[in-house]
């Protein structure tokens, strides 16, 4: 197809730019909004078309050069080309955005100024290695935006450099192991103390590489190395000297690198400290969707009683454990599916409480919304990484009579689209 040369309105969900061809929307990966831009159709459906940046013609006022020589390619970051403040701006338009047209809320009235609480480089402390041998050399890095491909990789500047010091090393690992083939991910994360590796293989380890493993181990310190075969919450330990752990509120939170973790250390900690904020003290509180207790324990230092719930019994043990280290006898815990009528119908047996929390997964808590009138709370404090899911249960428990009385955005993820929340329900009397 022809190039054409387009202007680029504003950004909208997932961070790509709008601009308008033959009164077709056309969205732009790594556009600004400002940019006159010559790009190429890359596709096209009834009403809109998808393509990329062949040359920027004119930059908008707000472009700037990206930190990492691969964006653009890389699909890890969607917004190096603009500043932090740009990016925070886009962000809080989404939220305003999914708030007014699938929540149909009057999102000025409730949207607070955007939480800037990180650095904005070198905070991600949990990653994926995509892994790919072609003609015996290891690729090592991230899928190419919109594709399975390998963005080869040295350094990733939104990673910690703690992780950032293992990528040529591991190279090296794959290189020398005979199921260099059969490995297509290497996780690695970092907590305030400990540095762990997941090495997911199709192929059984041979001596030989298991030797290597541990040598590469020692090398570089780890506190943890697993092999991850068949079931993705099913580990093999091949090597342990520490643990993972990081401290909130001065309690130590030990984790294995299957849990949940938010990615952004030090603001997650800012994250907990608004959301308890928020949460207030009182007699009686769930943490619905809990992991291995980011929320819980905080809770249970303001809250008499504390119900936790969480569906992976692993990481419920895990927050027992973290629990009784931290010297918090009141919280109760209950491994159920709260995605299920049963899991919800059993919920109702416990007392009703003062206060829900609750961090569910990227879709949401539909069903759990729906039943909140049966529970009676008096608040609600939801934690949501999507603003779309966030606005349509929003517009649920406004339904049953819960008032949104605040919508607090964070930049967990900057150089991304990505954009976690906190919103306060409450129920008048």
């Amino acid at each position: 197809m022809d190039l054409l040369d387009l202007d680029v309105e504003k950004l909208v969900a997932g961070g790509r730019g709008l601009a308008r061809w033959d009164g077709m929307a056309v969205f732009i990966s790594g556009a600004v909004p400002g940019d006159r831009l010559r790009v190429r159709i890359t596709g096209r459906r009834r009403h809109h078309a998808t393509a990329e940046i062949v040359a920027i013609l004119q930059a908008g006022p707000h472009r700037i050069t990206p930190q990492c020589p691969r964006f653009g390619l890389c699909g890890g970051c969607h917004l190096q080309q603009l500043p932090s403040a740009q990016q925070q701006g886009f962000k809080k338009e989404v939220i305003a955005d999914c708030l007014t047209r699938i929540g149909h809320f009057a999102a000025e009235t409730v949207i607070a100024p955007m939480e800037e609480i990180s650095p904005a480089w070198q905070y991600r402390r949990k990653a994926g290695f995509k892994i790919r041998m072609v003609r015996g050399k290891p690729l090592l890095g991230f899928h190419q935006t919109g594709s399975h491909k390998i963005v080869d990789l040295d350094h990733c500047p939104v990673l910690r450099p703690e992780l950032n010091a293992l990528m040529l090393p591991l190279k090296s690992l794959v290189a020398s192991l005979s199921i260099g083939d059969h490995i297509p991910q290497w996780d690695v994360m970092v907590g305030d103390t400990g540095v762990g590796m997941v090495m997911h293989a199709l192929k059984s380890l041979t001596p030989h590489d298991h030797d290597r493993c541990l040598a590469f181990a020692k090398e570089h310190s780890l506190s943890r190395l697993d092999l991850q075969q068949g079931r993705k919450d099913r580990l093999v330990s091949l090597y342990q000297e520490g643990s993972l752990e990081y401290t909130l509120e001065g309690m130590t939170f030990k984790f294995l690198p299957i849990d949940f973790i938010q990615v952004n250390g030090e603001a997650n900690r800012h994250l907990v400290s608004k959301a308890m904020a928020l949460a207030g003290r009182g007699e009686r509180a769930w943490d619905l969707f809990s992991g291995i207790g980011n929320f819980s324990l905080p809770l249970a230092r303001r809250y008499e009683h504390l119900l936790a719930v969480e569906g992976n019994r692993s990481s419920l043990d895990r927050l027992r454990r973290n629990s009784q280290r931290a010297g918090l006898e009141r919280v109760e815990t209950w491994n159920g599916d709260l995605f299920s009528p049963d899991g919800l119908d059993h919920l109702q047996t416990y007392p009703a409480p003062d206060l829900i929390l609750i961090d569910p997964p990227r879709e949401g808590a539909v069903a759990l919304c729906k039943r909140l009138g049966q529970f009676q709370p008096k608040r609600l404090v939801y934690v949501s990484c999507d603003p779309a899911t966030f606005s349509r249960d929003a517009a649920i428990v406004r339904h049953l009579g819960g008032e949104l009385r605040e919508v607090i955005p964070f930049d967990l993820f900057p150089q991304t689209y990505h954009v976690e929340m906190l919103g306060l329900f409450a129920w008048d009397g």
